[in-house]
């Protein structure tokens, strides 16, 4: 999923995974409706912040810089 999610990051598209219109991720952290499986993938990961924090770790080992995602 980080994968999908940072490659407009990783094609320098955007410096930021959040500024990406066309990403799942602010659909998956928001509130809107949305036809993707919003809870199954928060289960998956033990909820919106686990989600949030490992997409923050994954850019930090990837990118090998500070990053933080904010809610």
């Amino acid at each position: 999923m980080y994968y999908i999610h940072a490659n407009p990051v990783h094609h320098s598209l955007i410096k930021d995974l959040t500024q990406y219109k066309f990403s799942s991720y602010n659909a998956l952290c928001g509130n809107s409706e949305t036809n993707l499986c919003r809870d199954d993938v928060m289960e998956w990961f033990g909820g919106k912040n686990n989600f949030m924090k490992y997409h923050t770790e994954m850019k930090s080992k990837v990118f090998n810089d500070d990053y933080l995602i904010e809610d």
